[in-house]
């Protein structure tokens, strides 16, 4: 009992020395970056890629949107189709295309500062890496679609003013730090609870039992616990990956393996709970199923390209 007490010590030793200070700094300066509105400077690089896409201008205001909230920019694009400003194919594609500046978001207030410190940074940087080129590739197809298939026309002239933000930085500040703290409190609880789950369950020597058998792919019995945890909660499956790397039972691409493989196989119940309910929300029955569809398999074909690629590196 006492080698059991002792590792799971260490194990928490760990994670409130190594992975809590650096998740709690990132997960703040994220969200003081959006509360003074930072992530919307950028708006100048995606110029290039709206003319490539024969997208107007309207559709691009709404892009852009998307990098500091994805239903905010759901929202304009909605209400641009309603005003009958873009039609139906430059909504799909405009939406479509938005795949990657949506994960942008994400990388920000999510996988810098919760991904990348809970799976440790070579691993996080592979996760990472992987959602960045297929959110990139959904919207480079989106692009080229839209290249080939939408009439150039000039926009409707609108005017692109937002309301002005009269808070000021003090109010900024501690609006970034109560979002921090509703972060905090859906994540940390896991967090602690699966580092003590996973410490205690290697000492008692319960992943033994996934050595028995091997994934038809090749990877280890115990990366089919985190395709399991995965598919009922992404970031539990995550905080799992994090800390069986920690205790060496997987490398840090078996790890980022494990954890795509959960997103395939829990991509049917993400579309049916969040992507199409989401669409039809915005853009009506008929329009919205196309969209979820079409991003959804774009998404699938890229994920399993991604895996196929790591697991070749793997093979090696």
């Amino acid at each position: 009992m006492d080698a059991i007490y002792q590792l799971m010590v260490s194990r928490m030793l760990y994670l409130f020395k190594n992975i809590l200070p650096v998740l709690i700094v990132a997960v703040i300066m994220a969200n003081i970056l959006v509360e003074f509105g930072l992530i919307k400077k950028i708006i100048f690089i995606i110029r290039p890629l709206i003319r490539f896409s024969k997208l107007p201008e309207e559709a691009g205001a709404s892009i852009v949107t998307y990098i500091a909230s994805a239903s905010a920019g759901a929202a304009m694009l909605a209400s641009f189709r309603e005003r009958k400003l873009i039609d139906d194919n430059e909504t799909t594609i405009a939406s479509i295309l938005s795949n990657f500046f949506s994960f942008l978001n994400h990388l920000l207030i999510y996988y810098i500062p919760v991904v990348i410190p809970i799976l440790g940074l070579t691993a996080g940087l592979l996760y990472a890496g992987s959602r960045f080129f297929i959110s990139l590739s959904v919207t480079l197809v989106a692009a080229t679609t839209g290249h080939f298939l939408l009439r150039s026309r000039e926009s409707s002239e609108i005017e692109d003013k937002q309301e002005e933000d009269r808070r000021s930085p003090e109010q900024k500040v501690r609006d970034a730090l109560k979002a921090s703290i509703r972060v905090f409190k859906r994540i940390i609880p896991r967090l602690v609870i699966i580092y003590l789950i996973t410490s205690y369950a290697r000492a008692m020597g319960w992943f033994d039992v996934f050595k028995t058998f091997q994934l038809p792919i090749g990877l280890p019995g115990e990366a089919s616990t985190i395709i399991a945890v995965g598919f009922a909660d992404t970031t539990s499956g995550i905080i799992l990956a994090g800390s069986m790397i920690a205790e060496n039972l997987l490398s840090p691409v078996e790890a980022v393996i494990a954890l795509l493989l959960a997103s395939v196989v829990s991509m049917s119940l993400v579309f049916f709970r969040h992507s199409l309910p989401g669409k039809i929300a915005y853009f009506g029955a008929k329009l919205g199923l196309r969209i979820a569809i079409i991003t959804s398999i774009l998404d699938l074909i890229f994920t399993i390209l991604v895996i196929g690629v790591f697991l070749t590196f793997l093979t090696r």
